[in-house]
């Protein structure tokens, strides 16, 4: 009787003794498991949400128009660093333009372009040294063989703007701009994707920027 209950023991203790290791190694391994597959989850989260960024930042990307003025031409281009830079060229005549000139940031909190370092540049024709008014004048002195040239020059530096891309909805853009010109026609003239300036640091620049309404094309 007495081995025959220490045998019953060392049968019982060794069951427990199999049960609690078959379990404690099945509660680990499912537990590894669940971790494994929340990290992935996150994993996966966190790359959709930077390839949605990325196509987001990418819509900058390009050459645009201006459907409002059709003086001003943009365009965006990426230079690395996570750095886009914004040119913008505006036709007062044939004669002279202004330039303005940002590098910029993708802002993706609030899906903006941040920009600063701007520079505002003119243009305009020189001939022998003399400032052109007119086509006229420039044709004249080009015909008579003296030298002709575009001159740059940097008339405000430290300037910031922030650029603002809105899809399918191109009269909050107009409203945001304050345009004041035949929306209809510019509505029907636009594509889905338009892309306005919601600020510009420089009172006067904002002046003419804010009335632009860009959309991209093909080059």
């Amino acid at each position: 009787m007495v081995k025959s209950g220490i045998v019953k023991g060392i049968i019982v203790s060794s069951l427990v003794i199999t049960s609690c290791v078959t379990f404690g190694f099945t509660y680990e391994h499912n537990n590894t498991v669940t971790k494994k597959n929340r990290n992935q989850e996150v994993v996966g989260k966190n790359q959709n949400t930077k390839n949605a960024l990325l196509a987001v930042k990418a819509d900058y990307i390009g050459n645009w128009e201006d459907l409002y003025s059709q003086r001003a031409s943009l365009s965006v281009e990426d230079i690395g660093n996570n750095q886009l830079k914004a040119d913008i060229k505006w036709s007062n005549s044939a004669v002279s333009g202004t330039n303005w000139s940002f590098t910029c940031n993708y802002q993706n909190t609030s899906n903006n372009l941040v920009c600063n370092n701007g520079k505002q540049i003119d243009t305009y024709i020189q001939c022998n040294g003399k400032k052109m008014d007119d086509a006229g004048e420039v044709d004249e002195c080009s015909n008579s063989g003296r030298n002709v040239k575009e001159v740059e020059e940097i008339v405000k530096s430290n300037m910031s703007a922030t650029f603002n891309i809105t899809k399918g909805n191109l009269k909050k853009a107009i409203d945001d701009v304050g345009f004041f010109g035949d929306r209809d026609e510019v509505i029907k003239n636009s594509k889905d994707m338009t892309l306005y300036v919601k600020n510009v640091s420089d009172k006067d620049s904002q002046a003419s920027l804010k009335k632009c309404v860009f959309h991209k094309y093909n080059d």
